[in-house]
Formats: C-alpha cells, structure tokens, sequence
C-alpha cells in the first residue's frame, strides 16, 4: 500500500500501514532519543529529555498527525543544535584527537 497524505484538524496526516506499527515506533525512539540520553555530555542528555517531552507532547496533543509535527519539530531542534556548536565548551576533543585515541 502506498502512504497517503491528507489535511485533518489543520495537519497534514500522513498514513502508511508499513511504518505504523508499535515495534517499529518503539525503535525509533530507542534511536532517537535513547542515544541522547546515555551520552557524558551534560547539554545531550538534556536535549534528549527534551526530545522525549517533545515526543509525549506531540502524540498527546494530535497522535493522527504526529508525524508531519514530529518532523517539524525536529527541524526546529536541528537549527537550536546547529545554534549550540560556536557556545560550546572549547574543552572537547578534535575530531583528529578521537581519530588518535581510537587508534
């Protein structure tokens, strides 16, 4: 079956029977927020706690259309982290310093 689209409430609903299965939404967020939450890097872990709120809000709020928000709140998150790198701590390491502790 082929996904469908349509207006619902004001929200584009996408519906595709292959992506809308429990296990599979269950991964997602295992990826997509679990990763952030198991980092040593204080700021991660918070936008992963973010991340899961955000994800609660969003399917409390319109689960019918909690994809197109999803991606839409994704895109405001992505620009807040591109936002971050210049304020943070010049302490990390270089990629070239990982690069040498990995080898």
């Amino acid at each position: 079956m082929p996904t469908e689209a349509f207006v619902r409430g004001a929200s584009v609903v996408y519906d595709n029977p292959a992506t809308n299965g429990l296990m599979l939404g269950v991964l997602y967020v295992l990826v997509t927020c679990g990763a952030l939450l198991c980092s040593s890097y204080r700021m991660i872990v918070l936008l992963g706690i973010v991340n899961v709120a955000g994800l609660l809000a969003v399917f409390a709020f319109k689960q019918y259309a909690f994809i197109s928000l999803w991606c839409a709140y994704a895109a405001v998150v992505s620009v807040l982290i591109y936002a971050h790198f210049p304020l943070a701590p010049s302490y990390r390491p270089s990629w070239r310093a990982v690069a040498t502790l990995s080898a």
